[in-house]
């Protein structure tokens, strides 16, 4: 029997539990769908909806039940990114077994007008990003020069091991294209729940292509940068 719980979590170090998020966090708050402690047990099966995960937020990343694809949320619209590289919108019933989203809303615009690859990218960011005890959702308009995505194979049970996913994954070169990096820098002391660092996955422009980012080269980019205090998991116990 599956049951669902729900914990709030202060990056400041302050704990409570329930399942009702408080008004006053209903932007400012990332919402985590499950923990990549229990992603890497291959708990693989969506339980939450992706209805009731766009209750939370209008911006995001994840994924589907079975890892059947990528998840990115930009805008309020929600698409799912399988592994042929043309990005769809999901369906109502869908649901995640790993998701991260919140309702962006940009504390800081930065402009890259220079060239910068993917590890350029971070190590400026890593100067930017000051408070290395919360969350940051991070979003970029680019050109890129080359970009370089993934999306998995949906799994069968018995599931692989989380460090055999990899074995089952489609990768892109998608060359010269515009578009948007959606994605969170989460610090190391969330390793057990976020992936600590940079997380980002790809849509472009015109919403023909997209998957997780392996690595690019930008031509120019804005990058919009909204910090988050706060975190809501929830879980299941199968």
């Amino acid at each position: 029997m599956r049951t669902v719980g729900c914990i709030f979590v202060s990056l400041i170090c302050v704990f409570s539990f329930g399942c009702a998020k408080p008004d006053h966090l209903s932007r400012d708050t990332v919402f985590q769908v499950s923990s990549l402690s229990r992603l890497k047990q291959s708990h693989f099966e969506g339980f939450v909806s992706y209805t009731e995960l766009k209750r939370h937020g209008n911006f995001g990343i994840g994924t589907f039940s079975h890892l059947d694809g990528e998840m990115i949320a930009l805008e309020g619209q929600y698409f799912r990114l399988p592994i042929n590289g043309k990005p769809e919108p999901i369906l109502n019933n869908d649901t995640a077994p790993f998701a991260t989203v919140t309702f962006f809303d940009s504390d800081q615009t930065l402009y890259i007008t220079d060239p910068l690859s993917y590890e350029n990218l971070q190590s400026y960011l890593d100067s930017v990003l000051t408070d290395k005890n919360s969350i940051y959702a991070i979003k970029i308009s680019g050109r890129f020069q080359e970009l370089k995505a993934r999306s998995v194979v949906k799994l069968k049970k018995p599931y692989p091991t989380f460090e055999s996913v990899l074995d089952h994954q489609v990768i892109f070169d998608f060359g010269e294209t515009e578009g948007y990096l959606v994605g969170f820098w989460s610090p190391q002391s969330l390793h057990s729940i976020l992936f600590p660092g940079y997380h980002f996955h790809f849509i472009s422009e015109d919403k023909s292509q997209g998957g997780h980012v392996l690595d690019f080269q930008m031509v120019s980019g804005e990058i919009s940068i909204d910090k988050s205090p706060n975190l809501l998991m929830i879980t299941s116990s199968e």
